[in-house]
């Protein structure tokens, strides 16, 4: 599980490069954010993803809470 799916960035309303929405290009940017510590990985339609170990824009959501990521 990607550290993402607990972090209050996560919905692109406070600005991580990951899923900021581009007003411009009309689509998320998925922009892998400097300084991650991640696993790069290739899912279906070779459509590149990552899981997220660790991120210094991380901030926890308490209502998403993931045991054992920080």
């Amino acid at each position: 599980m990607t550290l993402c799916w607990s972090c209050r960035r996560a919905l692109g309303t406070m600005g991580c490069p990951w899923c900021e929405y581009d007003e411009i290009e009309h689509r998320v940017r998925f922009e892998p954010v400097p300084g991650w510590t991640a696993k790069k990985q290739v899912r279906v339609h070779g459509m590149t993803s990552y899981t997220v170990i660790r991120c210094p824009l991380y901030l926890e959501d308490e209502e998403r809470s993931v045991e054992g990521y920080a």
